[in-house]
Order: structure tokens, then C-alpha cells, then sequence
């Protein structure tokens, strides 16, 4: 036996090694995108062809774990879509408010009650579709 040194494996490899141990395997794509980076980043980073800033490998690094552990939160760009449909819904349901139910009954079985029926109804299903209720 020497004592000669193991070469330490590059971050690239490292991150291949990390991916591929993953039962099931995760790939390039799907880290990729909970790193919220493009697969071609991933790809070029194991292959060794492109170097990445540390905010990067940071982001590759927090993806790997989480899926290590079992808990594959949310990626920055999943995060941001919720939160944008979450506004959306709320200014819909704002919406809404501007037809009192008390100004305008929905039960008035005159044109103007049916439309104001109407407009409560298409805020609400719109709301429902911004959150993602309605898929």
C-alpha cells in the first residue's frame, strides 16, 4: 500500500457523483431546475467544460441536499410563480368587492342582478384558476 493521495474529484464531479446516487437517479434536467440554472450549466459543469460562480454552486449544492434529504422544496422559479398567482388571486378577489351583494342582490331577477351574478361569479372562478385551484 502507498501512501499516495487521492485526487480530490472536482466540484463537477463531485456533483455528478452526488446526482447519479440518487435512488431514483435525478437528471440534469430536474436539477437543473430545482437550482434554478439551465441544464447545459449542469452539463458542462460535470463534463468540466465551464466554470460557475460560487452564488452558482451554492444553488447546485442547496438542490442536492434537499433531494439527499428527502425534502425537495420548491425552486426559486416554482416560489415566484406561487407568489405571483397568490397577488393575482387576491386583486381578483378585490374585484369582487366592488359588486356588493347588499347594493346588488344576485337573487334580483332583473338584468342587472343576473349580470352582477354574473361578474361575482367569473372574479371567484378566476381567483380559483390564479391559485391554482381550477387546473
Amino acid at each position: 500500500m502507498t501512501d499516495e493521495a487521492i485526487p480530490a474529484l472536482t466540484f463537477g464531479e463531485e456533483v455528478k457523483a452526488r446526482r447519479t446516487a440518487l435512488t431514483p437517479t435525478v437528471g440534469q434536467a430536474q436539477l437543473a431546475d430545482m437550482a434554478d440554472i439551465s441544464r447545459n450549466t449542469v452539463s458542462n459543469l460535470e463534463r468540466g467544460t465551464h466554470e460557475i460562480s460560487n452564488r452558482v454552486k451554492r444553488r447546485i449544492h442547496d438542490a442536492l441536499t434537499r433531494l439527499e434529504s428527502g425534502d425537495p422544496m420548491e425552486s426559486e422559479s416554482e416560489l415566484i410563480e406561487r407568489v405571483i398567482r397568490q397577488r393575482v388571486a387576491r386583486d381578483i378577489e378585490v374585484l369582487t368587492e366592488a359588486y356588493p351583494e347588499s347594493l346588488f342582490p344576485e337573487d334580483a331577477d332583473t338584468p342587472e342582478g343576473r349580470a352582477v351574478a354574473a361578474m361575482r361569479h367569473a372574479y371567484r372562478t378566476a381567483a380559483r384558476i390564479a391559485r391554482g385551484e381550477d387546473q
